[in-house]
């Protein structure tokens, strides 16, 4: 978040729709949670997700969780019962704004039931909607592991 203007307040971000985000080939985990379209975020709603994610999944040093959003726009807001006029309200929250293509949560070193069950949580948590996605496997993953692996070639909820 850019700090240096002090006493500027922004207006509500313009979202744009039809635009696809590109970062899920930027992928770092074996499963992930995709949105599938465009809208807002808020910081509170991505720590409901992660922590809901952490409920399923004990933590272990082989486990990863990537959290890709990071809020970044204020949005202000009045309180309740004042009259019109006198100024903008006051900081009330920071949002993402994601877009259809975008990765929110990936998991790594977790079995498939265990992933989807702790993405699908997440998902409760989030204002838009989501689907959960497969990094594509390489070559050389999916003949090493051809025998054990536990997911599925390709799975799109």
């Amino acid at each position: 978040m850019n700090f240096n203007a002090k006493y500027r307040k922004p207006f509500k971000p313009y979202v744009k729709e039809g635009n696809q985000s590109r970062d899920f080939l930027n992928f770092k985990g074996d499963i992930g949670l995709r949105v599938v379209e465009t809208g807002y975020v808020t910081a509170s709603q991505l720590e409901a997700g992660r922590v809901a994610i952490g409920r399923v999944i004990k933590r272990k040093p082989s486990i990863r969780i990537f959290v890709n959003a990071k809020p970044n726009r204020i949005i202000t807001a009045k309180p309740a019962e004042v009259r019109m006029g006198k100024g903008k309200g006051s900081f009330d929250h920071l949002i993402q704004v994601v877009e259809s293509g975008f990765v929110l949560y990936e998991l790594s070193g977790v079995e498939y039931p265990k992933a989807v069950k702790a993405l699908s949580n997440a998902r409760k948590k989030l204002a838009c909607r989501t689907t959960i996605f497969l990094r594509p496997r390489f070559r050389h993953e999916r003949n090493a592991s051809a025998m054990t692996d536990s997911y599925p070639k390709f799975v799109n909820y």
